[in-house]
């Protein structure tokens, strides 16, 4: 169990993609991984062909991350976003 701070991307609107966060996990014994979360709320979320192969809702939900604004800051949002291990989704 751990923690992360990152500074992943200026979240800035590119035509019928949603905002989302791309990461890259490595952990002793475990192949190198990457994973996405999506932004709650996120419109195009609804039209993502990837997010929505995930046939199980609480599956995909584990995806959509609520960012919330930094308190006493004006334009820096913070998030959680667990990565799970031993889950995969049947496509």
């Amino acid at each position: 169990m751990g923690a992360t701070v990152f500074a992943p991307f200026a979240r800035c609107p590119i035509p019928a993609v949603p905002r989302i966060s791309i990461w890259q996990v490595t952990l002793p014994g475990i192949p190198r991984f990457a994973t996405q979360c999506y932004v709650h709320g996120e419109l195009l979320n609804q039209r993502d062909g990837l997010l929505n192969a995930i046939r199980d809702p609480r599956l995909r939900e584990l995806l959509v991350v609520p960012f919330v604004p930094v308190s006493g800051q004006s334009d820096e949002q913070i998030a959680r976003f667990d990565v799970v291990l031993g889950i995969t989704p049947s496509f």
